[in-house]
């Protein structure tokens, strides 16, 4: 019988505002499906980071050396389109979109909301490995 572990956090709780959520390890597990559920009126663009590296990378900073990240490629569940993570993604209006994150090897995650002009978002993200 195969064992599951799982880890859920939410990285953004009704977030009106741009900036970045709290960096979660994600060392231990092999999958994160993650989904971002916004309100009406909402407008924003959100981009997946993720970094390599015993302690987390300072996200809201410039990638640098002894500040590595990037921002990473995900799946949408529902289209199965690549979302490029230089673009991330866009809503507009009320939405509930779910993703699978391109973690291979990663140990930390983190999302960044680049733009925002009104409503809020928030963010699940269930990370989890398959032994």
């Amino acid at each position: 019988m195969s064992k599951r572990s799982i880890k859920r956090v939410q990285a953004l709780n009704a977030n009106a505002a741009t900036g970045y959520s709290v960096a979660i390890n994600v060392s231990d597990f092999q999958h994160i499906t993650f989904a971002h559920e916004t309100i009406a009126a909402s407008d924003h663009v959100v981009k997946l980071q993720g970094a390599i590296g015993l302690t987390a990378p300072t996200f809201s900073s410039a990638k640098a050396v002894g500040n590595g990240w990037d921002y990473i490629d995900s799946i949408d569940l529902q289209t199965g389109t690549a979302i490029d993570g230089d673009t991330g993604v866009t809503f507009a209006g009320a939405d509930v979109r779910q993703f699978s994150a391109n973690v291979d090897g990663l140990d930390w995650i983190s999302f960044h909301v680049s733009t925002r002009t009104a409503g809020a978002l928030t963010t699940e993200v269930v990370a989890y490995s398959n032994s």
